[in-house]
């Protein structure tokens, strides 16, 4: 059964943004879909959020992880931690570096990028060139030299949904498509 986790972002929960339209999308599918919230997104620790969703949703060969902003570097650190090879990770507005926005807590010091690279079937990278939280393309390009995959850089979409912003982004239909492909 085809299997989709999404993970949000630092301070939010599963019903911002896009998240929701995913989330009934896919469940009208048939799918079976997480959209846990991670505790304590305000104040995020990499070790404690991988900690919740290995304790949380089981991953299996056929989940496809999806992340938006802070949900990125979980993935990235969920796979380098992975005992099987998941089937996709689409990371939207992701980072990998820290970016000076009080994220240092996501980033590990460092990474085990064959692991990671050997966990997964294949890797998309969503950016935009004008993110105002510097999750752009130089940093899915930074994934993407190390991981390989395809990057899709949009044009003028901002952080792809934020309430700091007042950017709202409740539908994103170009992700099905990445989804589903």
């Amino acid at each position: 059964m085809n299997h989709l986790v999404l993970f949000h972002g630092m301070g939010a929960t599963s019903n911002d943004q896009w998240l929701p339209y995913l989330k009934d999308h896919f469940e009208k599918e048939g799918w079976k879909v997480d959209a846990p919230d991670i505790p304590n997104s305000e104040n995020p620790e990499i070790g404690k959020w991988v900690n919740y969703i290995e304790g949380n949703v089981p991953l299996t060969p056929d989940t496809v992880l999806v992340g938006h902003s802070a949900g990125c570097p979980l993935i990235i650190s969920l796979l380098e931690r992975s005992n099987i090879k998941l089937k996709k990770a689409v990371l939207v507005a992701g980072f990998i570096e820290d970016i000076n926005q009080g994220i240092k807590p996501l980033i590990q010091d460092s990474y085990d990028w064959e692991k990671i690279k050997a966990n997964c079937d294949s890797f998309y990278f969503v950016n935009s060139d004008n993110d105002p939280y510097q999750c752009n393309d130089k940093q899915g390009r930074i994934m993407l030299d190390k991981l390989g995959g395809t990057q899709i850089i949009m044009s003028n979409e901002g952080h792809f949904g934020t309430s700091e912003f007042n950017q709202l982004y409740p539908e994103f239909p170009f992700l099905v498509k990445l989804i589903e492909d």
